[in-house]
């Protein structure tokens, strides 16, 4: 069967879920999110576009969630003379905790996907739109080189 265009997987074989040292190919919500957390300040190695906007479509409905309880409990952060709410302090409260504790996870795995399509971190500091469009590249095989296993000889190693 032919690949196609717009697959996230390369051509070679995907590892399992449980191998945390490579990119997972056509990860399910499930498993991106499991390695979202389990990898959660490892900034070397590759993240595949799936387990990157897995872990995105995660956070937006958190967000979006902590917003909506915000906005229910009389408090918007889109109104400068709204004032926070008893009703929506737990909407904030809950906001604030899953922004401090994803804060590493989302940047490791940023750096990952980066990492992935063959580009240095540094476009994470400061460029967060050239960030998401970079993320949306097919995986580059010349990302192999921020893998932990990677060599530079073709040789075989000498028993």
């Amino acid at each position: 069967m032919p690949r196609p265009e717009n697959s996230d997987r390369p051509r070679a074989t995907s590892p399992s879920a449980d191998d945390l040292d490579m990119p997972l190919y056509g990860a399910t919500f499930g498993e991106a999110v499991k390695r979202f957390f389990l990898k959660y300040g490892i900034f070397e190695g590759r993240a595949s576009r799936s387990e990157y906007w897995w872990a995105m479509l995660l956070n937006a409905v958190i967000w979006s969630t902590c917003l909506a309880l915000m906005a229910a409990g009389g408090t918007s952060i889109f109104d400068p003379d709204s004032e926070l709410t008893q009703a929506s302090e737990p909407g904030l409260l809950i906001f604030l905790t899953y922004l401090l504790v994803t804060f590493f996870p989302n940047w490791a795995l940023g750096t990952r996907r980066l990492h992935d399509i063959n580009d240095d971190a540094s476009y994470l500091f400061g460029m967060s739109p050239a960030v998401l469009f970079l993320a949306t590249r097919l995986s580059n095989p010349e990302g192999v080189r921020f893998d932990r296993n990677w060599t530079t000889s073709t040789e075989d190693p000498k028993p």
